[in-house]
């Protein structure tokens, strides 16, 4: 009668030998949460770190040449520099390759957007350069004063408009345009106009030149009490040129003078978009090129 009352119990008591500890139930415990913690840990890792491949896939065709599609973003280098070239593995550059029809550059603002269409296959144009003895220009004095990194940020921001020329030493355009530089500075000074010409060495003051985020040589670039003001000259070096050149920019500037405050702040913050979104200095190349599928061993 009792055993048949005890069925009715809520609260029945565990077998000891289910409660009691062994040294086999322990080592099979241990390995059981190792294995876990080394699963957790790979697996997390393998989200934390996925591996990037790239494969590039041929399609089975006979044609000689094979098509290349490309598209190039480069934030830190103006379009004028940014060019595409074809090697080989060996490192040698094939001199037999063809380029497609589409090769367009784009100037795109310091966050990667396009903002300003630079042409369809667009080449330079060659730049005049007038021709001037250095020798006999320096007769009459140096005009062209050279700037070190103790002296440069101080120089532009004490005068109101400099032209300055980054240069390097081993540059063959840089000693083109260096007697043309010269006799810009001492016309600047003949004619009284209100622009301080000076130049600058990259080799010899390589900070200064990374500072200003100098690209090519020569770069001329126009300073406005120590604020670039874009875009840099890339016309034509000559003297009457480089004279134009300030003077207009001189011009711009008398008449924003005259402007009333309100135009004028309407005038400086759309300059100031206008230079943030289209001449800054990176470059998008988008476009196709033809190399040779094999090479004939023949």
């Amino acid at each position: 009668m009792l055993s048949r009352f005890k069925q009715y119990d809520l609260y029945r008591r565990i077998p000891k030998d289910l409660t009691e500890t062994s040294a086999f139930g322990a080592v099979l415990s241990l390995c059981a949460v190792f294995f876990m913690a080394v699963l957790f840990a790979a697996e997390l890792w393998a989200f934390l770190y996925s591996p990037v491949s790239t494969n590039v896939i041929l399609d089975p065709n006979n044609d000689q040449l094979l098509r290349i599609n490309f598209n190039i973003t480069l934030l830190e280098i103006p379009c004028e520099y940014a060019s595409i070239e074809v090697v080989d593995v060996l490192g040698t550059r094939k001199e037999d390759f063809t380029f497609g029809s589409y090769l367009n550059k784009w100037t795109v603002d310091s966050s990667g957007t396009r903002s300003v269409d630079r042409g369809y296959n667009h080449e330079l144009a060659d730049l005049e350069h007038d021709e001037h003895n250095l020798e006999e220009l320096h007769l009459n004095g140096v005009h062209v004063l050279p700037l070190d990194g103790n002296t440069f940020n101080r120089w532009i921001e004490d005068h109101t408009y400099t032209f300055v020329n980054f240069h390097s030493p081993w540059c063959s355009w840089c000693k083109l345009l260096e007697p043309v530089w010269e006799a810009f500075a001492e016309r600047v000074v003949l004619d009284t106009i209100p622009v301080s010409v000076v130049q600058v060495d990259c080799i010899a003051n390589g900070a200064v030149c990374e500072e200003q985020k100098v690209h090519a040589f020569p770069t001329l670039r126009l300073y406005k009490n120590g604020v670039v003001q874009s875009p840099d000259y890339r016309s034509d070096r000559t003297v009457d040129a480089f004279i134009d050149f300030v003077k207009s920019r001189l011009a711009k500037d008398e008449a924003l003078s005259h402007l009333l405050p309100h135009e004028k702040t309407e005038h400086l913050e759309k300059e100031k978009d206008v230079n943030l979104h289209h001449h800054h200095p990176g470059c998008m190349l988008i476009g196709s090129i033809l190399v040779n599928r094999w090479i004939d061993s023949h």
